[in-house]
């Protein structure tokens, strides 16, 4: 946080080598760093350094992978990570003025931006001199298809609309009816040319919805997005000089908000039942083209409790936690829960530890993760394993309570493991378990 506010950040001697050229790729960029300069880096990201690299290759192909791109997410604050969205968003060899005119700060080497983004090449998430920045490998993956909550173009959203889901479009905005290419073309155009128009005539309930998702993300459900309305067929009917279909089901149709923005077209179905919020609309909507996010953390409200009642509540927590770990690792060593297939406990065996422990299934999982890392609890190496209380859980029962918390809140503190990822769902769709690999993180310890 310190890091942001400094007055001015220092300049960075790697832009320029010999002869004034700049670095042609990230391992030229990492060539040019000082030894203090990558021992900084490791420190700030030692999954890099293991298994140590041989070169500088190495190391540059390493920070470039989706997971430990990831962990170093993990670090940032959510000003610096939008603006690293902001850079990712803009392409490739974006500059430093161009990323400050998404934000409502102070431009200029001492703003906010300017730090943050000397911050993110210390995290080495972007590299490059301030007029000439680029992403890091994986980044633009592990952000997710939606940088800055924005969706795609007109272009590029009208340019995947099929020609009969687009006809009634361009009839309703008075174009010649065409084909893909063109149609697309033509549409985005015209949505694009009449913006303000389009906006003024939405109402109240059209306006909420696509405030929500301008503020991102720019995806929103409508059933049966791709086929026409009942307004849109009964004008492309009057049109013809046909009947008109059930008044009824028109009303009904027409009274759908979400629906009315798709047929003017402020809106475009991306699948049957998706729809997606145009670039060029979210930025009209926006006040500050990045959205709502200060360059300052936001003030926390303190309440004074006094330390006896802090004490008091500290040692209840203290009292309760030691008095839980042992309830949980005597029923573990009366019924030892076998470890599934892919390693962890399954989501059968903690249901029935939070029901015997009576209290909720994120302070079991916690307990079991701590219990694990104090080496209190470890898995046999049978052919069919199963979790069981270690010998130093014996020593740890005959300690003294003071004794106890010490050894689970050190073991705590300085675990690798993030137990509020389990119950989540993983790049596989699968549920993440306690004591599985997908728990692991490095900046864990930092965060705590």
């Amino acid at each position: 946080m310190t890091e942001r506010r400094a007055a001015s950040p220092p300049v960075d001697d790697r832009a320029a080598g010999a002869g004034g050229e700049p670095p042609r790729s990230l391992t030229d960029w990492l060539r040019r760093s000082t030894d203090a300069e990558l021992v900084a880096l490791l420190r700030r990201r030692p999954d890099l350094a293991l298994p140590a690299p041989v070169d500088i290759a190495t190391l540059a192909a390493r920070a470039g992978v989706r997971s430990s791109i990831a962990r170093a997410l993990d670090g940032l604050d959510a000003f610096t990570l939008r603006v690293l969205e902001v850079a990712v968003g803009l392409g490739d060899a974006v500059t430093l003025p161009e990323i400050a005119e998404w934000f409502d700060a102070a431009p200029g080497p001492s703003g906010p931006v300017a730090s943050a983004v000397h911050r993110l090449r210390d995290w080495l998430l972007l590299w490059g001199a301030d007029d000439d920045l680029h992403p890091v490998g994986a980044v633009r993956e592990v952000l997710g298809p939606y940088p800055v909550g924005l969706g795609r173009t007109s272009e590029q959203l009208y340019s995947m609309v099929n020609d009969l889901t687009l006809a009634p479009l361009l009839r309703a905005l008075g174009l010649p009816a065409a084909s893909q290419p063109r149609s697309g073309s033509m549409a985005a155009a015209a949505v694009v040319d009449s913006l303000d128009e389009l906006l003024a005539a939405s109402g109240e309930a059209e306006l909420s919805i696509l405030r929500r998702l301008a503020a991102g993300p720019p995806i929103g459900t409508l059933r049966n997005a791709t086929q026409p309305s009942a307004g849109a067929v009964a004008s492309a009917r009057a049109a013809l000089g046909a009947s008109a279909p059930d008044g009824r089901a028109r009303s009904a149709e027409q009274a759908n908000p979400a629906r009315d923005l798709l047929d003017r077209g402020l809106l475009v179905p991306v699948d049957r039942d998706t729809v997606e919020l145009p670039r060029e609309v979210a930025l009209r909507l926006r006040r500050v083209p990045a959205g709502e996010v200060s360059a300052l953390p936001p003030e926390l409200a303190a309440v004074e409790r006094g330390s006896t009642v802090i004490d008091g509540g500290g040692a209840t927590a203290v009292l309760e936690t030691v008095r839980l770990t042992e309830v949980l690792l005597d029923a573990i060593a009366a019924d030892p829960p076998a470890q599934v297939r892919a390693g962890g406990l399954g989501v059968r065996e903690v249901r029935r530890l939070t029901k015997l422990l009576d209290t909720d299934e994120s302070i079991t999982v916690l307990l079991i993760e701590v219990a694990y890392e104090a080496g209190l609890l470890s898995v046999t190496t049978h052919v069919d394993p199963t979790y069981l209380p270690t010998t130093e859980y014996d020593a740890w029962l005959r300690r003294a309570t003071p004794a106890r918390w010490v050894q689970l809140a050190a073991a705590w503190l300085a675990m690798t493991r993030l137990p509020s990822m389990i119950g989540e769902r993983d790049d596989r769709d699968k549920t993440i378990a306690p004591l599985s690999a997908e728990v692991e993180r490095h900046s864990a310890p930092g965060l705590r």
